[in-house]
């Protein structure tokens, strides 16, 4: 399992391990070669061991204030925009690419490794990839980041065998899954820390944050095209 490149780059890879992701920017997971077929579960752990049964969740901040509304999880950002976080107070969320007729749902996992997580359940027939954001930083004392050896996360991914159609939403798992999972190790950042010239596979060019700054800016423009903005992109990759 890995992070796909792509255009937008919102992620890095650290020469010690783990993948720092921006939050509230949209990732691509690759589960590998395929193809794959029924459903897969996919959580938020910790990698600590004296923190394996905390819960990771999305958390509450003087710029990011988490509330419920409807039966639904939200949190309100300091530029007032509202996101919907779901019925389970979680730190990520995912969703399909390739099969836009998956199904996916909101689920509580219980695996006595791990105690109580939240996450996904998602039909993985007929695509590769998901889509995944996270809306809450490592760093977050709610969740032990105030140290800094509880900021690296797992995100784990593994095999269920279960109908989509099913009404359940919490599912107690046996310690056998823990031959079955697959993990990434991501730390979530406010902001990117990273080189200001990240090295790029796609063409063998290097996007600066020149380009970062010119999407985010041009994400908030609805009268600008989505073709002007690629143009646009290219003309500053290539300075």
């Amino acid at each position: 399992m890995s992070i796909e490149e792509c255009r937008h780059k919102f992620w890095q890879k650290t020469e010690d391990g783990p993948n720092l992701v921006k939050r509230d920017r949209s990732i691509t997971i690759s589960l590998g070669q395929g193809p794959f077929y029924g459903s897969i579960g996919i959580g938020l752990v910790h990698t600590m061991s004296n923190m394996l049964n905390k819960t990771i969740q999305v958390a509450n901040s003087p710029k990011r204030k988490l509330f419920q509304e409807c039966g639904s999880y939200k949190i309100k950002c300091s530029n007032n925009d509202i996101l919907d976080i779901g019925p389970n107070p979680m730190a990520f969320s995912a969703k399909p690419i390739e099969n836009g007729d998956a199904i996916s749902k909101y689920a509580t996992f219980y695996l006595p490794k791990y105690g109580k997580f939240y996450g996904i359940v998602m039909d993985i027939s007929q695509q590769t990839t998901f889509c995944l954001s996270f809306n809450t930083v490592s760093s977050e004392e709610s969740n032990g980041g105030n140290k800094k050896c509880n900021r690296t996360w797992n995100l784990i991914v593994f095999p269920l065998n279960m109908k989509m159609d099913d009404e359940a939403t919490a599912y107690n798992l046996d310690p056998s899954f823990n031959a079955l999972i697959t993990s990434l190790p991501i730390q979530v950042m406010a902001e990117q820390r990273w080189s200001k010239t990240t090295k790029r596979t796609h063409n063998g060019e290097h996007e600066s944050l020149t380009v970062q700054s010119f999407l985010e800016w041009a994400e908030k423009q609805p009268d600008i095209s989505e073709n002007k903005k690629l143009k646009i992109v290219d003309l500053l990759g290539k300075k």
